[in-house]
């Protein structure tokens, strides 16, 4: 069986979103885990600061200014954490021209999966018993041999045999 593919750079950037929703079920994430600890220890931090202003009777000595000065490093880390989190994510996606993205066809034979790109870049073969997973989101086909590597078919390269591509899939791989 043969499939001709056409991968765009729109089709990899939704890959991606659908492989890191898919770990994040099953692992808890980094971001999280980290953002979680930063607020915590702003947290500690104001109460820490708030303990010592309010110790004296008075509540006209709460100096606002401690409380910004506080705060400042907490809010600028959390700021640059998102900046550089969308600055990688931009620079993870491939070439136009590279050797993931572009026309490719790939071929369902008995032995396993042959991946040959069109731009004569190269081939790859993948048998079927290194595939852990098919799975199907907003019409595209992942195939996936680990928990971020998968062959991609997009919407409408299969049309409407995807579920006939997926159970001969599953059948070959034994899933």
């Amino acid at each position: 069986m043969k499939i001709a593919v056409k991968l765009t750079k729109q089709d990899f950037l939704d890959f991606n979103r659908y492989a890191v929703i898919r770990i994040q079920k099953s692992k808890p994430s980094e971001k999280l885990l980290f953002l979680k600890n930063l607020v915590l220890w702003l947290i500690i931090g104001v109460l820490f600061m708030l303990v010592f202003q309010l110790s004296s009777s008075d509540f006209s000595n709460l100096d606002l200014t401690t409380a910004v000065i506080t705060a400042a490093p907490f809010i600028l880390l959390i700021v640059a954490f998102i900046h550089n989190q969308n600055k990688v994510l931009k620079l993870l996606v491939p070439r136009e021209d590279g050797v993931v993205l572009g026309d490719k066809t790939l071929e369902l034979k008995e032995d396993g999966i042959y991946e040959t790109s069109d731009h004569g870049y190269g081939h790859s073969f993948y048998h079927w018993k290194i595939i852990d997973a098919v799975e199907e989101h907003n019409g595209s086909l992942y195939v996936f041999f680990d928990n971020i590597m998968a062959l991609i078919i997009p919407a409408g390269s299969i049309g409407d045999g995807i579920d006939d591509v997926k159970s001969f899939i599953r059948k070959k791989a034994s899933l």
